[in-house]
């Protein structure tokens, strides 16, 4: 079978290289908005260049964005081609759209590098729901926001310049804003709650919030109860059937398993029925980890490997208002947040009471309109340490 790339870049150049290396399946034709010298003898025209060539059987997408990804991916897909794609924020908005189209055509489409990069997280997921379903699942997959917290609490830098440094080690896009802000962090928990679960979430029913706003001093409030800073997903099941989940920075012992993860590696894990708490760390992004991740895909759609990531996809409910956790809370608006729900307060910043989440990121809607550097942080209490 032979393959064709859309997209030359950082991801698409790993993959090309791997391929050459391993001597794996051949990339004959590639897509890409820049054209480099490798890619001599193999450029394509258009996407439907590579549609209708029938030696091709597999398209792997490494463009980004949703649009033109979705309907290149989409095209393939209805030419009965398997599609590979490391690109979490087309498979977050089109997963069910792309995961029918698939079917239907009797082609598989795998995301395993969407969500961890080189961390097989989603295909572990894939396995455990078989016969050890999954009760929670959570964890650091943002490596960008990882680095500009480490550099922070480590060397004690402004956000600003901690942000500057990771776009020029590659680690954060010229607009970051998907990053900082959440969105890339909620689109990975998307995948994971949808393969775990067997549904079709979208990423508007899932509330997120990013560091964008975090200060010296909001490290400072937790490094006094020895405390970091991490930007976390969280999901799971509730007790009536229904699911959780939310992406948002979060309070957490200093020396837990969490807590000790540095720079841009990431750390996930799940906790199953049978299996108790499994944990998997590694690169969350990079060239050759992402790439090695998505050639795992190639190579398993190949050889006709099954991957279930989801069954019968179902719609369940969506509850955040079920789990209860104390809150972190630094805003002009202070006089806002309902007296009965804080538990402390300096004047600057309160530590509420237990709030559910839904009710959280409602609050913090409302008290962004009168202040727009607001922070806040989920607070957690652990024993496990790294």
């Amino acid at each position: 079978m032979k393959i064709a790339l859309l997209g030359h870049g950082t991801i698409g150049l790993g993959v090309d290289h791997i391929l050459k290396r391993t001597g794996g399946p051949e990339v004959t034709k590639i897509l890409s908005l820049i054209v480099d010298d490798e890619m001599a003898g193999r450029t394509a025209s258009s996407i439907d260049d590579i549609v209708s060539d029938p030696e091709i059987g597999l398209v792997a997408e490494v463009m980004g964005g949703v649009h033109p990804a979705y309907e290149f991916i989409s095209k393939a897909l209805s030419a009965g081609k398997h599609v590979v794609t490391a690109n979490k924020a087309v498979a977050a908005a089109y997963f069910a759209e792309l995961t029918a189209l698939a079917e239907a055509n009797g082609v598989s489409f795998r995301y395993t590098s969407a969500a961890g990069g080189s961390i097989p997280w989603l295909m572990n997921l894939a396995r455990a729901k078989r016969v050890n379903p999954v009760l929670a699942l959570s964890g650091i997959v943002n490596g960008t926001c990882n680095y500009i917290l480490t550099r922070m609490e480590e060397d004690g830098v402004p956000f600003g310049e901690a942000l500057s440094d990771a776009q020029r080690l590659g680690f954060a896009e010229r607009d970051p804003a998907a990053d900082i802000d959440g969105a890339d962090t909620l689109r990975k928990l998307v995948l994971s709650l949808n393969v775990a679960y067997d549904t079709a979430l979208r990423e508007e029913t899932l509330p997120c919030a990013g560091i964008r706003n975090i200060t010296p001093e909001d490290l400072a409030f937790g490094r006094a109860l020895g405390l970091k800073v991490r930007m976390l997903m969280k999901g799971g099941r509730n007790e009536d059937g229904s699911v959780y989940g939310f992406a948002e920075p979060v309070f957490l012992p200093a020396d837990s398993p969490e807590g000790c993860v540095r720079e841009n590696m990431n750390l996930v894990s799940y906790v199953g029925t049978e299996s108790g708490l499994q944990r998997f760390s590694g690169y969350g992004a990079g060239r050759y980890p992402t790439a090695y991740n998505l050639v795992e895909d190639i190579l398993d759609a190949v050889s006709g490997t099954a991957v279930p990531y989801t069954g019968h996809i179902a719609p369940v409910a969506v509850r955040n208002d079920l789990l209860m956790r104390r809150y972190y809370v630094r805003t002009s608006a202070l006089p806002e947040v309902p007296a009965h729900i804080i538990e402390s307060t300096d004047g600057t910043a309160a530590v509420t009471r237990p709030v559910s989440p839904a009710d959280m990121h409602r609050l913090a809607k409302l008290l962004l309109e009168k202040d727009p550097l607001l922070f806040f942080a989920g607070m957690e209490e652990g024993e496990e340490k790294c």
